[in-house]
């Protein structure tokens, strides 16, 4: 399977959403079936395939650097919301934004890598 890496971020949240509905397991939707989200105008779409994958590069990277991973992690169940993660997290707003950008580009490489 393809991802295409050049919207790594919007894959992100749309693995988090993803994430809320499916706890850790598949609900019966086949891989070619696409979870459609709406928000505001636009229509997010993500298939469990693409969702897992994105998963299982989100652990790896908790694996790698705990906290990288979990900065990630909140940002984009938090909906983006880098305040709460500092708060959170107990961190600088600036540590948070350096962690997800740096997440974030972590996850695309692992994405590329897997495409390849």
């Amino acid at each position: 399977m393809e991802i295409i890496t050049n919207d790594t971020p919007r894959l992100l949240e749309e693995w988090a959403l993803w994430s809320r509905i499916n706890t850790g397991s598949k609900v019966g939707y086949p891989s070619s079936c696409p979870f459609v989200f709406k928000k505001g105008d636009s229509h997010l779409a993500i298939t469990d395939d693409e969702a897992q994958e994105i998963d299982a590069a989100v652990a790896r990277l908790v694996m790698r650097d705990k906290e990288m991973g979990k900065v990630l992690k909140l940002y984009y169940f938090s909906n983006s919301n880098a305040s709460l993660v500092a708060r959170k997290m107990e961190i600088g707003r600036k540590r948070v934004n350096v962690l997800v950008q740096c997440g974030t580009a972590w996850v695309d490489a692992k994405l590329e890598k897997t495409t390849v």
